[in-house]
C-alpha cells in the first residue's frame, strides 16, 4: 500500500471512531426530565439530562446561568454508586440533589464555581449510594422547599 492510500485508511478509520463513539455515547444532545413534589403546576420543573460517561463528565461545565434554559441538570445512572462532582469549569454556583430512585438522602447547597486562578475546583460527595443527582443553580433547593426525605417525582422524556 502507497503512502497516501495509507493516510487515506487511516483518516477513514479515524472518521468512523469519531461517528462511532458520538453514536455510541449519544452526543447528539441532552434529553429532558420533568421532576416535582407535589401536584400544583408550579412545582413541575425541568431538567436536561445525562445519562452517559459524555454527558456526564461535562455536565453544567462552561454553561452560563443566563443561557440555561431547564431549571438544572438530572445525572442518571444504571447502578447506585457512591458519586463525586467537581466544579471544574463551572461558571455558577449550584445546589446538588443526592437522589436513591428519587428519594432525596443528601442536600449540598450553594457548592461554588471555581475562582478564576484556583488550583483545584470544589468536590462534593453523595452520602451513600445514589442512582441520580439533580444539579440547580444555587438557591433553587431551598426555593422549591426540598429536604432530606422527600421524594421527587421523576419523567424522563425517553428521547436520547
Amino acid at each position: 500500500m502507497s503512502k497516501p492510500q495509507a493516510l487515506k485508511s487511516l483518516f477513514a478509520l479515524i472518521v468512523l471512531l469519531v461517528i462511532g463513539s458520538l453514536v455510541y455515547f449519544g452526543v447528539s444532545g441532552h434529553h429532558t426530565a420533568t421532576f416535582q413534589l407535589g401536584d400544583l403546576p408550579a412545582d413541575l420543573h425541568t431538567a436536561k439530562v445525562a445519562d452517559n460517561p459524555l454527558k456526564q463528565a461535562k455536565g453544567l461545565s462552561g454553561i452560563s446561568l443566563a443561557s440555561l434554559k431547564e431549571d438544572g441538570m438530572l445525572f442518571t445512572y444504571n447502578t447506585a454508586t457512591v458519586q463525586n462532582y467537581w466544579m471544574k469549569d463551572m461558571e455558577f454556583n449550584l445546589d446538588f440533589i443526592w437522589l436513591k430512585d428519587g428519594h432525596i438522602v443528601k442536600i449540598d447547597k450553594n457548592i461554588p464555581a471555581p475562582v478564576a486562578g484556583a488550583a483545584v475546583a470544589t468536590v462534593t460527595s453523595s452520602p451513600l449510594a445514589v442512582n441520580q443527582v439533580l444539579e440547580l443553580p444555587a438557591g433553587k433547593a431551598d426555593k422549591y422547599g426540598y429536604f432530606i426525605g422527600q421524594d421527587l417525582h421523576i419523567i424522563l422524556d425517553g428521547a436520547k
